[in-house]
């Protein structure tokens, strides 16, 4: 490996995302909380700017006794203000940050990582043993039936041994198979008394 070579490594990392249970509601619950500490943000930094300019005018200012009294009114109307609304950011941070965290107690749905690798042999999804009047549901028979990513068996009655499987006496079947192989979904339909392989 050359000086050009060592200068272009590069590594991938996998990343790991996380998906939680939550409602139309809460979404809006947390995005008017947002907006409303923002608000209250921007307000009290008004404030705050204000209390400087004026505690600034009378260290440089020199002001009459009845002008410096409305000045400090001001001033204190402004620091009461100013403590308001960082007392109100404040509570609408929180309640978005706790709404937040309800949401994550709620219970984790699901998790994806892009280092795990795609799933690969055979996986039977769905398998349905039907007329068009009447049907059994065979998913579970032809998982069990599936050895060492094969699955090799007949459509018919004898796919469970249950005397009252048979769907409809008297007609025809059919045995329609929903399946994953090597991370590709397929999907057959064999006749009544078919030979089944797959994959």
């Amino acid at each position: 490996m050359n000086e050009h070579d060592e200068l272009i490594k590069h590594n991938i990392r996998g990343r790991t995302v996380n998906y939680f249970l939550t409602s139309e509601t809460d979404l809006n619950g947390i995005k008017s909380k947002s907006i409303l500490g923002d608000i209250s943000v921007v307000i009290c930094s008004i404030f705050i700017g204000g209390i400087v300019s004026i505690v600034v005018t009378k260290v440089s200012t020199p002001l009459s006794d009845n002008y410096l009294a409305l000045v400090n009114t001001i001033l204190y109307f402004f620091i009461g203000l100013s403590l308001v609304t960082g007392l109100l950011a404040t509570y609408f941070y929180k309640s978005s940050f706790d709404l937040i965290k309800t949401i994550k107690g709620s219970g984790e749905i699901k998790s994806l990582n892009s280092e795990q690798t795609p799933t690969t042999g055979l996986e039977i999804i769905s398998a349905l043993y039907w007329t068009p009047k009447n049907s059994r549901n065979v998913t579970e028979i032809l998982q069990k039936k599936t050895k060492e990513n094969r699955l090799v068996t007949l459509a018919n009655n004898n796919l469970d041994p249950d005397p009252n499987f048979d769907p409809e006496v008297g007609a025809d079947k059919k045995l329609t198979i929903t399946y994953k192989y090597n991370g590709t979904i397929f999907q057959r339909e064999y006749n009544e008394y078919a030979q089944v392989e797959l994959p």
